[in-house]
């Protein structure tokens, strides 16, 4: 969004995979509180984990609110919980997108809200919406039709 704002020129065509902003997080303002709570008490906490990858693939068959359990596995709380009060703190406003822009999310993300992205995204003729048939991580359980919509969306 910055270089879209900043350096417009540099920006020929623009891909947002599951974007995150308040307008876009359901339950954002109780969601941001809990974090930033949290956040207050654990924030001087020093952490000997270390960051490994999770194999996303391997849990397919987990219910879903396992998958926010494995993005915090090996990831120190406060790393996680500083990355979610800064993404907190941007406001994408895709109503302002002057460049070709593909959004892609998950069908049925339950942290996202949908309907908003629809409307938004009808509104402004520079976006297209991809609405993946999944649920929440749509990057690690379908990057075969992530891959496939990206490489339509950019030739």
């Amino acid at each position: 969004y910055h270089i879209n704002k900043n350096y417009p020129s540099y920006v020929k065509k623009l891909v947002l995979i599951t974007p995150f902003s308040y307008k876009f997080i359901r339950f954002s303002t109780i969601f941001s509180f809990t974090n930033n709570v949290a956040y207050f008490f654990i924030r001087h906490i020093k952490s000997k984990r270390k960051l490994k990858f999770q194999h996303y693939d391997k849990y397919n068959k987990r219910p879903i609110w396992y998958y926010p359990l494995l993005d915090i596995r090996g990831t120190p709380l406060t790393t996680y919980s500083k990355t979610i009060k800064d993404l907190f703190s941007y406001d994408l406003n895709i109503e302002n997108i002057k460049k070709p822009c593909l959004i892609i999310t998950a069908k049925n993300d339950i942290f996202i809200k949908n309907s908003y992205l629809i409307a938004n995204a009808k509104k402004n003729k520079d976006i297209k919406l991809e609405l993946v048939s999944s649920s929440h991580v749509v990057l690690t359980r379908k990057p075969e039709t992530i891959i496939k919509a990206i490489e339509n969306f950019i030739e």
